[in-house]
């Protein structure tokens, strides 16, 4: 994986033709990630209006239902006073259900309008219904329980319609209790010879069970929307983690310099971090002159959005280094100004870090190397024999700046030699059985024959067929070889 190109200057612009293909798809999947809704309020509230505007019409379905039911009953009873009371009742029941429905097919009808609609349209089916029966049994006191029947009618619309509209316990409690409330004081001032106190307070008991339900299930539904309203939020919390960690990866991938793929030295890497960022960090300068070029791999202890703003610190002073000293840098100097940071700048928070700086001379023919702490960078030869750059020096920032001594290596570097600098993510991946990849296996796999052109990439192929998709750590690994040739080129 490598980094955008350095964009220098103010205003200055890349095309997406020059820019790494691999980074350009992460930034223009962060970028389509960030047009797109990814909150669940949204989604919640769209599904819960679909929800009340079925509802409605649900409901407006029952009124017609029980509007016919009434219509059938006027055609049946006998009375004159009756058969009027339930006609007026049916007409005024359908027309209602009618006009909700009709309402509720506007184009500027609203989630809440439709939710109120369908509130007062069951409250008054229910109220012209019991009027209608209270009316019957009124004029047929001995000969019909119309009041007491009005229950079972109730009872069962109300709980259907709370059942297929998202109502609150409150809004429930709105569009029935008033009916049963009528219901009661009706049960017990109409005449009705074929019941006694007792039997009506039975019915009473009842009632209050049947006005209670509908408003259970408001409450339930209740409970259910507030548990959306907690995912929604924690789906928020979690978008806006993700898309600053998005743009923190854009910002923190653009410190990679480009890999070095021409003149005498050729500088690669890969790097898997754990999460969306890490604390492994490569940085590659080439000096003035384009003899000497050198690599620095730094592993900054912990993992994720900590380590990788120790990262960027670490970028800037390298930075600083290098500017500072107009390419004329060498390992022991590097690493010297690096620890010298770490102890005065982050010790104090327990922020350490391991490097390996590696700097290959063309004209000498030598590699030149410091390493604090990191695992020793392998060699391969051309005759496919490895050898070990070992460790020089301490962890950076575990000693002071007056005590540390980088101590710096040299040997010599044949044309077609490579040198391999790595993180621990790389031999410390464990298998699923609990194995480590182990430095051995790493130093067996460079010295695989043939050779692969992409060092890095084979290496973390290897590694993740052994973690099996699972990796505990960042993973980094760079390649430099020395070609041989000319060294005549463009020097940034």
């Amino acid at each position: 994986m490598t980094a955008p190109p350095t964009i220098c200057g103010p205003g200055a612009t890349v095309s997406d033709g020059e820019l790494d293909p691999g980074w350009r798809m992460r930034r223009d999947r962060f970028l389509r990630r960030t047009d797109e809704r990814g909150d669940l309020t949204a989604s919640i509230a769209e599904s819960r209006a679909a929800r009340i505007s079925a509802g409605t019409f649900a409901i407006a379905g029952l009124a017609l239902v029980s509007g016919f039911v009434q219509g059938g009953l006027a055609l049946a009873l006998e009375p004159t006073a009756s058969k009027l009371s339930f006609g007026i009742a049916s007409s005024l029941t359908i027309a209602l259900a009618l006009v909700t429905a009709g309402l509720a097919l506007r184009a500027k009808a609203t989630a809440v309008g439709r939710e109120r609609a369908s509130e007062r349209l069951l409250l008054l089916v229910l109220l012209i219904g019991l009027a209608a029966v209270s009316v019957a049994q009124a004029l047929n006191p001995d000969k019909c329980n119309y009041v007491a029947g009005w229950l079972l009618f109730a009872a069962s619309i109300s709980a259907v319609a709370a059942l297929v509209m998202p109502w609150t316990s409150v809004q429930a409690g709105t569009a029935s209790l008033p009916a049963f409330a009528v219901w009661l004081v009706a049960l017990f001032t109409i005449p009705n010879a074929g019941q006694d106190s007792v039997a009506r307070m039975a019915i009473g008991l009842i009632g209050l069970f049947a006005a209670a339900l509908p408003i259970g299930l408001g409450f339930l539904t209740e409970r259910r929307f507030e548990e959306e309203e907690e995912r929604a939020a924690l789906s928020r919390e979690v978008s806006h983690s993700r898309d600053e960690l998005g743009r923190a990866r854009i910002v923190h991938e653009a410190m990679f310099r480009e890999p070095l793929c021409e003149g005498p030295v050729e500088v690669q890497y890969k790097y898997f971090p754990l999460r969306e960022i890490g604390g492994d960090f490569v940085h590659i300068v080439r000096s003035p002159c384009g003899s000497r070029v050198t690599t620095t791999v730094i592993d900054v202890s912990g993992h994720g959005l900590a380590a990788a703003l120790t990262v960027n610190r670490l970028f800037g002073e390298l930075e600083r280094v290098v500017a500072e000293a107009k390419g004329e840098i060498t390992p022991a100097y590097v690493m010297t100004q690096l620890n010298r940071y770490i102890y005065l700048t982050m010790t104090a928070h327990s922020m350490f870090a391991t490097a390996a700086c590696v700097q290959v001379d063309t004209d000498a023919r030598q590699v030149r190397w410091v390493v604090a702490g990191h695992p020793p960078p392998i060699v391969r030869l051309r005759n496919g024999k490895t050898e070990r750059l070992d460790c020089t020096t301490l962890v950076l920032g575990a000693s002071p700046p007056e005590l540390f001594d980088p101590e710096e290596c040299s040997r010599t570097l044949n044309v077609g030699e490579t040198v391999i600098i790595y993180t621990d993510g790389a031999f410390e991946a464990r298998s699923p059985a609990g194995e480590r990849f182990g430095l051995k296996r790493l130093e067996e796999s460079v010295a695989f024959d043939p050779p692969p052109r992409d060092f890095p990439t084979f290496l973390a192929n290897l590694v993740a067929r052994h973690h099996e998709g699972n990796p505990d750590d960042d993973l980094l690994v760079a390649q430099i070889t020395f070609k041989g040739g000319s060294r005549s080129v463009a020097v940034e």
